[in-house]
């Protein structure tokens, strides 16, 4: 994708797109670690003489405290989950995006445009599920994670997170995941507490994979969709599986968002422009294997992207599948405390 031809083309894009491409400049991106596919930054950087810099968050709530503190002034971008990016919102962190919205809303799949909300863009969308070592539909149960196979006691990386980990408890006791009942909440607790003595580690199964490699020792993780790829990739382990339990599941939308105070964010603006032209979309998606919002660049994958069942579940299992939705203070404030419990 780095071809002349390829340039050529998003310059003709770009010409199409934006009124200038010739913005000087830094660009400041607080992102997941390998999250965007390095030839989509090489490309924005040449034809935007812009310098793009990226900084890594490895815990939601890190990054969320970053932003919180004042401290994302020093970035034009940041990736935030549809978890967070209301209650940033809400607290004045964030640009409103409105008009860019709108502006791109025909691309863009309905659901995901209203995960983020008027101050993010998607750019991403998937399942949570249980990866994991193994012969495909050995796991199939939620309550698998928590109590797991002898092979896997003691070999499973745990996001540790207070929305996603306690959801998933939930759902392992045939809870809604967002439930604001105590007691349910109680059992969830309970329930993460006895399973601390399986978990090698807290943490995002694919960044601790990427950090210790094939020595890792891990075996099962919580999953997003589209990690099992990922990690068959890296660590040469090609029994890798990934499934969306019997129970059903919550769905994640990632958005980029521009905090307030942003130096650069006009470049932000061009910068997401960009990327949700169809042939970039399609580009980093697939190099990146996540399920794109931008339906104009399905038609530019691979077949073998687009009938992805990881990516693109069936309607069975989005059937189960529940979006995420505001919990009251009070409720997150106790899910917090469940959470450092276990740390």
């Amino acid at each position: 994708m780095n071809s002349p031809i390829a340039l050529r083309h998003v310059s003709f894009l770009c010409a199409l797109w934006f009124s200038t491409c010739a913005s000087a400049g830094d660009l400041h991106l607080y992102n997941w670690p390998h999250f965007m596919a390095p030839q989509v930054i090489e490309q924005y950087q040449q034809f935007s003489n812009q310098h793009v810099q990226q900084s890594y968050f490895t815990e939601e709530e890190f990054r969320d405290r970053v932003i919180s503190s004042g401290r994302a002034r020093g970035h034009d971008l940041v990736m935030v989950a549809d978890a967070s990016i209301h209650i940033l919102a809400e607290q004045g962190f964030l640009q409103e995006l409105t008009e860019l919205r709108a502006e791109l809303a025909p691309m863009l799949h309905p659901h995901t445009m209203a995960a983020c909300g008027d101050y993010g863009l998607p750019y991403a969308w998937g399942t949570i599920g249980i990866l994991y070592r193994g012969n495909r539909n050995s796991i199939s149960q939620w309550q698998q994670l928590f109590t797991p196979p002898p092979q896997h006691q003691g070999s499973i990386v745990m996001y540790a997170d207070p929305i996603d980990a306690v959801s998933l408890a939930l759902l392992a006791l045939n809870y809604p995941p967002y439930s604001s009942d105590v007691s349910q909440l109680k059992q969830a607790h309970l329930l993460l507490q006895q399973q601390q003595r399986f978990v090698q580690d807290y943490g995002v199964g694919l960044s601790y994979a990427v950090e210790y490699g094939a020595n890792s020792g891990m075996t099962m993780a919580v999953g997003y969709s589209g990690e099992a790829h990922m990690l068959r990739k890296t660590l040469q382990q090609p029994d890798w599986q990934y499934v969306v339990p019997e129970q059903g599941t919550t769905l994640w939308t990632e958005c980029l968002a521009i905090p307030r105070g942003a130096k650069h964010a006009a470049n932000a603006r061009q910068f997401l422009r960009f990327i949700h032209q169809p042939k970039v979309a399609a580009d980093n998606a697939e190099t990146m294997w996540f399920a794109t919002p931008n339906q104009a660049a399905l038609p530019l994958a691979s077949h073998a992207y687009r009938t992805d069942p990881e990516l693109f579940p069936p309607q069975h299992v989005l059937a189960k599948s529940h979006h995420f939705r505001l919990l009251p203070a009070d409720v997150l404030r106790l899910r917090n405390r469940i959470v450092y419990s276990l740390r």
